[in-house]
């Protein structure tokens, strides 16, 4: 395939990832605003399935910059160089190339990694109060319950096992580990406050302390 036909395939797709993310970004902030995720559908999704569209359409416009750079990094390398060095139009040498890649790699590796720490950090879990309010604090014994999550990630952090889970939640034995507690709770009719204070009590009732008595 000609480099031409290779650099109009990848804008195309550029194009279409980003109306794609234009239509998904309305849809969540519109069409299926916050609080809606257990109540509306739109074309059979969900807010929060709609959600991880709009992330693979970014993975995919992305991945389609980084290959559009790619193809053209001599040109971007030598005008940046052309910019420092005042119009000098001479080519680098091979080995300054290399260098100024590896360098811009570097710091954009370095730099997407330390956004990704500092958020994964800097996340606030919600609890909802009796009263339906929500606040930034930890769960029950730092047991972070979230609607994304997986039964088999509940599982793990609160080392309950999978069928108590179920048990608490009252979900049927069919259900899988890899279901995620927003659906569950959309399918089966409970919120996810009311799954974090059902296992909450589950927690609390197989971590208690015992008494002098070993009861």
């Amino acid at each position: 395939m000609k480099r031409g036909t290779v650099n109009f395939v990848l804008d195309c797709i550029a194009a279409l990832a980003f109306l794609g993310l234009i239509a998904t970004g309305i849809v969540i902030r519109f069409a299926l605003p916050p609080g809606s995720g257990r109540a509306k559908f739109l074309w059979g999704l969900i807010r929060h399935q709609w959600g991880d569209v709009h992330f693979w359409l970014a993975v995919a416009l992305a991945t389609v910059i980084v290959l559009h750079a790619a193809m053209h990094w001599t040109w971007i390398v030598s005008t940046i160089a052309n910019w420092r060095s005042r119009g000098d139009a001479r080519p680098l040498p091979p080995r300054t190339r290399l260098l100024a890649s590896v360098a811009v790699l570097t710091a954009l590796t370095a730099l997407g990694l330390g956004f990704w720490q500092l958020s994964v950090h800097q996340v606030e879990h919600a609890q909802e109060t009796a009263g339906g309010a929500v606040q930034g604090v930890k769960g029950r014994g730092g047991v972070h319950i979230q609607g994304s999550m997986t039964v088999g990630e509940i599982s793990r952090s609160t080392g309950l096992p999978a069928q108590a889970i179920r048990q608490r939640l009252g979900l049927p034995d069919r259900i899988r580990e890899t279901d995620k507690l927003g659906q569950l709770g959309h399918q089966f009719g409970f919120t996810v406050g009311e799954a974090r204070r059902r296992l909450g009590e589950e927690v609390e009732t197989t971590t208690a302390p015992k008494d002098a008595t070993g009861r």
